[in-house]
């Protein structure tokens, strides 16, 4: 009787700039994620992030065989500012002082390393830079896979000398996984046709990071209603936003949607950021119905979701050109069903053929309040539902983590 051979498993080094510092901590939620996905599978994961001196980690929450390590990469701490707060691109644009840090982030993440590389068998970075950089200075003969972002291609199209850190990013990666395939085709382009062909050949691939399923109220979405202390279903639509409070977000264009709608909509926000005090002074002036939620996990996350008609994803493309890819709280809305009103943006875009999905020019105030307000259309729910969950089905983590396994081997 034959029996099929065991997978070998895996010490693998994870390379970030974000990564949670506790069980409710949203920054880098996915990353975490991913390596719990593989930790799953059998496999050590070693995540190196950068130390938050204001917030240090959390003990003992960390799923099994996953371990992280803060990397500390300036002195005094008070001037490690680059990354967390509001992100490192908000950051770096609001703060001077967070700019030393991403000079010395790189070689300091690179020291931390190789205290520990040797008994990696595999690297993943996320985010070209730095921590692809970093993982193309680690790599020896091992498997490299980096994952690239919105926020990191954006960077290496600005930057002096992009060019050719994008191919340094290539060269030094065995594999690399772009999230929507718009990205791909930008960082192709960046690292010329003389690379490009041979790298787009074998090493790329397009894939969005992963989701948890979230497990529904027991007492559905009318006993979620109630908790929340909403109206019963067929009284003011709730149109539900999760993520973070910074412009890309788009949210000033949903607040001014939202005014004038009193007793037909309530417009929930989730999360924190820096534009949480412009966003509620603009709210007031205009008179617009809008809750802000502060940061939303586990079970009250659960009852936003069943909770709301629809899903917002207003994201707007920023003035130097920096636009998102697909948000992760996109996808988990998905997975429970909810619709999604998205801007035809970024990577957004790759969500054209799913029909519950809405894409929306962005800022277009007027054509946000009348999707607010009418879609998806009530008897339209149950279909859409079903169309929502047939779409993130494939996108679960236990799905997707063989086939970033396979990328490693």
């Amino acid at each position: 009787m034959s029996t099929a051979p065991r997978r070998r498993s895996l010490r693998i080094g994870l390379l970030t700039s974000s990564f949670p510092r506790g069980a409710a901590d949203p920054a880098g939620r996915f990353v975490l994620q991913f390596a719990a996905a593989l930790a799953k599978r059998g496999h050590d994961v070693d995540v190196l992030a950068p130390r938050d001196p204001r917030r240090p980690p959390s003990v003992g929450w960390l799923p099994a065989g996953v371990r992280h390590h803060p990397v500390a990469y300036q002195w005094p701490p008070s001037l490690e500012r680059t990354f967390y707060r509001a992100g490192a691109p908000e950051n770096l644009a609001r703060d001077p002082l967070a700019w030393p840090g991403a000079v010395t982030f790189p070689f300091a993440l690179v020291r931390a390393a190789r205290r520990l590389d040797p008994g990696w068998d595999a690297i993943v970075s996320h985010w070209a830079v730095p921590a692809g950089l970093a993982g193309a200075r680690l790599r020896a003969r091992r498997p490299h896979l980096a994952v690239l972002h919105s926020g990191d291609v954006h960077l290496l199209e600005r930057m002096p000398g992009g060019d050719a850190l994008a191919r340094a990013v290539a060269a030094g990666a065995s594999n690399l996984l772009f999230t929507h395939e718009g990205l791909r085709e930008r960082f192709l382009r960046r690292i010329g046709p003389r690379h490009a062909g041979r790298v787009a050949r074998r090493r790329c691939h397009v894939s969005p990071m992963g989701i948890d399923p979230v497990p529904p109220p027991v007492d559905g979405r009318e006993g979620a209603r109630t908790r929340l202390g909403l109206p019963p279903a067929g009284g003011p639509r709730v149109a539900l936003f999760v993520g973070r409070l910074v412009p890309i977000k788009g949210l000033d264009v949903v607040v001014r949607a939202a005014a004038g709608t009193e007793g037909q909509l309530l417009l929930a926000l989730a999360g924190e950021g820096p534009e949480r005090e412009a966003l509620r002074r603009l709210a007031q002036r205009l008179g617009a119905p809008v809750r802000f939620l502060g940061h939303v996990d586990g079970a009250r996350k659960a009852d936003w979701l069943a909770a709301a008609d629809v899903l917002l994803v207003p994201s707007r493309t920023l003035p130097g050109g920096r636009c998102e890819g697909v948000p992760h709280a996109l996808l988990e809305a998905l997975s429970v069903g909810l619709p999604v009103l998205a801007s035809a943006s970024g990577g957004l875009r790759s969500l054209q053929g799913c029909a519950a999905v809405r894409l929306l020019p962005e800022g277009d105030v007027a054509r946000w309040r009348h999707a607010m307000l009418a879609w998806p259309p009530s008897h339209a729910r149950k279909a859409l539902a079903e169309a929502a969950r047939r779409h993130a089905a494939p996108l679960h983590w236990d799905a997707l983590a063989p086939r970033f396994e396979a990328l490693l081997r």
